[in-house]
């Protein structure tokens, strides 16, 4: 039972403002903002994946070709104007880009850089300022490239892609493949700043000849492919190219990860690799390239086609993709989960994912890319959208180096590399040996409440319920100060002793210790089975790229008589203000004997400003008595409205003292127009929905003193399974309205009929959670709660 009422408790939800620290643009909340998630869908924008961007580039010179030919060698730009979708953009820079798509395309459809900002400094399409045509060389199907960035993006650091319609001095040049810019503008959009450092790992002095690749070319393996080349930084500078940096000494921080991948012992690798390389964005970044077989890669060229940036925020490196225009080949398919593993050319496959624990990580995360994304139920919808979409674009196109039955069946053959692809890795021994654990209802609780934020004196309760046939080896809890950077694990247990429930009843719990004010806490949980490979499963599946977060409050007030009472966040005709306006609004309550100057004291809906509405001086709540404030961002209609709207999306109420202490906190979630949110019962009880009664008495649960005593019924069995009933002491005949709410407020039974002593509903279609009865009888108003089990 004690499991049922911690999985169907009455839930509330914190909603971070992003303005408190604006995030990175590829990150986001997840809609209750209990998660933090870096990636998921490229919702928009210049490089929107449902639409065609028209691009018209105008050179003034008659032998334009031959002059961005002879740019190549050096990366030169040549002045053009540009226009995108009918917005004129001058003096833009021009350049070939790409090394098999340039040289040995010998047609003219080549790929383009162009940078908006070459002469005029500011100048970008929606914030981007510099963009990539490419010509998808090798890729009959146009569309390789869009596919590895578009599913990549979901859990990984994914570079933006879309399509192009390409004209030059006016002739159409067909569609192109636009992919986003390495660049400034790409770090920012995935970490917190940009005072790091960007490499490109390219040997660019001749080739290595180590390793022994079985006849693979040698790009760098061996000395671009995070070796370790020596403690000077110009071992390195024929290897890697230094793109930017904002750091005293760039070349530090990649030697030393290098310099422990491939020196330090195994038995210590994965504590001191953890200071200088981030392991999980690893993983996950190996995990993409390995099930895409990418020819262009880390993992069979070595020094090409990738990227390394070093975080200032955590000192450590990262791998990142760059080139996805090769993946999938057909000769590339059998490719096994460790492709490279016995090379010692390749560090990260010998030696990072020789280490049980990262490789079970890694596993895990192959695990829920091949479940989740790499589909053919989630790849042909999207290959089969933008083939109707580019389709008229690449029969018109007179540039393209296939024909137009070639593009149609490089289609196909997508669609069934995919599945090929993925048939051969589900056959994998480590992965079809294994028994993986389940993890599910976490939840974190503070005092006993649920999703309740913690001050800074308070513990943090992590709770997880986990099963599986292989049975469990151990559980772990990973948490982190601040929005990035490394964890801290503790283990989890099921043992009555740690905020877990009863012993041995498969629930697991651990406490993350209290916390500085302000700081922002994520974490996510790890299970491990009991078999042979200790298999790992992780909840969140996308962690640490998907983390559960909470922020620590301010400090608690120890006196606390005025409380949120009620309030109404979607007010379309309900209850008018002064000025006849149906604005939001929320009702104070003085809970104590006596009267309270709330002079100085704030309210606000960002924990970050908590002194968003201040009292005027004078405020005085009188002894049990309501005050109303309107949250409408109106402070001319007078003292009592607020410069903040409540959101019906859900979100969080702070109610503070003159010495900016919490005195009350309000987590409500979203909300039907005209339903108000009101404790019951009135000023101390949980929050139920229920018609407003603003600056009234909200009705009692526990008491019918107040109301028609023949609405003093019955409720049983509580918790429920097939039906409800009702038992009330009936006088008189009289109407009744009877409605049952979600514990969202969305109205899920109704009745209305004379009274009778004996009512029973039905609870068939119910799903397994809290409900709440409303019975109104003569204006009148009566709630319970009862348990669907």
């Amino acid at each position: 039972m004690k499991n049922l009422l911690l999985l169907f408790i009455l839930i509330v939800s914190i909603s971070y403002q992003s303005k408190a620290q604006d995030l990175p643009a590829a990150w986001k909340l997840s809609e209750d903002g209990r998660r933090l998630i870096a990636g998921g869908e490229n919702q928009g924008g210049f490089f929107s994946p449902d639409q065609i961007q028209e691009v018209q580039l105008s050179f003034a010179q008659a032998n334009w070709w031959n002059l961005l030919e002879a740019n190549y060698d050096s990366g030169t730009d040549l002045l053009a104007t540009c226009w995108i979708n009918g917005v004129q953009y001058d003096s833009v820079g021009v350049r070939f880009k790409g090394a098999t798509s340039y040289r040995r395309n010998n047609t003219d459809k080549k790929s383009f850089n162009i940078t908006l900002d070459y002469i005029i400094d500011g100048q970008d399409i929606e914030g981007y300022n510099t963009f990539n045509l490419n010509c998808g060389w090798d890729d009959n199907s146009s569309m390789k490239e869009v596919l590895y960035n578009t599913l990549g993006y979901r859990y990984y650091m994914g570079l933006k892609s879309n399509y192009a319609n390409l004209s030059i001095n006016g002739q159409y040049w067909g569609p192109y493949q636009s992919v986003q810019q390495f660049d400034s503008d790409y770090i920012k959009e995935w970490y917190l700043s940009n005072n790091g450092t960007i490499w490109r790992a390219e040997r660019t002095a001749g080739t290595t000849g180590g390793g022994g690749g079985g006849g693979r070319p040698n790009f760098g393996a061996g000395r671009s492919s995070l070796n370790y080349n020596g403690p000077d930084s110009s071992d390195y500078n024929t290897d890697y190219t230094l793109k930017r940096t904002e750091q005293a000494d760039p070349w530090a921080g990649l030697i030393a990860a290098c310099d422990v991948l491939n020196n330090e012992p195994l038995i210590s690798l994965e504590e001191e690799l953890s200071k200088v390389l981030d392991i999980d964005k690893t993983c996950w970044y190996l995990a993409h390239e390995v099930i895409f077989s990418d020819d262009d890669s880390y993992i069979n060229k070595g020094g090409s086609d990738y990227y390394v940036y070093f975080e200032a925020e955590t000192g450590r490196i990262i791998p990142m993709e760059y080139d996805g225009n090769s993946v999938l080949g057909a000769n590339n398919l059998n490719w096994d989960l460790f492709y490279r593993e016995n090379e010692t050319d390749f560090p990260l496959m010998n030696r990072f994912l020789s280490i049980p624990s990262i490789r079970q990580r890694y596993l895990a995360h192959v695990r829920s890319i091949l479940e989740d994304y790499f589909t053919s139920s989630y790849a042909d919808p999207l290959i089969d959208d933008w083939a109707a979409m580019i389709d008229s674009s690449v029969q018109a196109d007179p540039k393209k180096f296939y024909t137009y039955s070639e593009y149609q069946s490089a289609l196909n053959s997508l669609k069934q590399s995919i599945v090929t692809r993925r048939n051969f890795l589900l056959n994998d021994a480590e992965l079809t040996n294994i028994n993986p654990l389940s993890i599910d209802q976490v939840s974190y609780s503070v005092n006993g409440q649920n999703w309740q934020a913690p001050t800074s004196t308070e513990e943090v309760d992590v709770q997880s319920l986990i099963s599986g046939s292989s049975g469990v080896s151990s559980v772990w809890l990973y948490y982190g100060e601040s929005l990035s950077g490394s964890f801290e694990k503790i283990e989890m247990f099921d043992d009555g002793l740690h905020n877990d429930g009863a012993a041995a009843d498969g629930q697991y719990g651990a406490s993350i210790p209290p916390m500085s004010l302000g700081t922002y806490v994520r974490f996510y949980v790890e299970a491990i089975a009991n078999d042979a490979a200790s298999t790992k499963s992780y909840e969140p599946k996308g962690a640490e790229h998907d983390v559960y977060i909470y922020q620590v409050l301010t400090e608690s007030a120890t006196d606390k008589p005025i409380v949120i009472n009620e309030l109404m966040a979607q007010n379309d005709a309900a209850v008018a203000d002064s000025a006849g306006d149906y604005d939001d609004w929320l009702e104070l309550y003085n809970t104590s004997g006596t009267s309270v100057d709330l002079s100085g004291w704030s309210l606000s809906d960002d924990i970050n400003e908590l002194d968003k509405y201040v009292f005027p001086s004078g405020s005085i709540l009188d002894a049990d008595s309501y005050l109303v404030i309107w949250a409408d961002e109106d402070l001319d209609q007078g003292d009592f409205h607020a410069d903040f709207k409540l959101s019906a999306d859900g979100e969080s109420l702070y109610l503070s003292n003159n010495m900016q202490e919490l005195v009350d906190v309000v987590n409500f979630p979203s909300t039907n127009a005209d339903m108000a949110y009101a404790r019951l019962p009135n000023g101390s009880g949980p929050f139920i929905f229920q018609a407003h009664t603003i600056g009234q008495f909200n009705g009692s649960a526990n008491s019918a003193t107040d109301l028609d005593p023949e609405l003093d019924f019955k409720l049983y069995p509580n918790p429920a399974s097939d039906f409800i009933r009702l038992e009330f002491e009936v006088g008189n005949e009289k109407l009744y309205t009877l409605k049952i709410y979600s514990i969202s407020g969305k109205v899920l039974y109704e009745s209305h009929d004379l009274l009778s002593a004996d009512i029973i509903i039905g609870l068939s279609g119910f799903a397994q959670g809290i409900y709440v009865i409303q019975v109104e009888l003569e204006d009148r108003l009566f709630s319970k709660k009862f348990i669907k089990q």
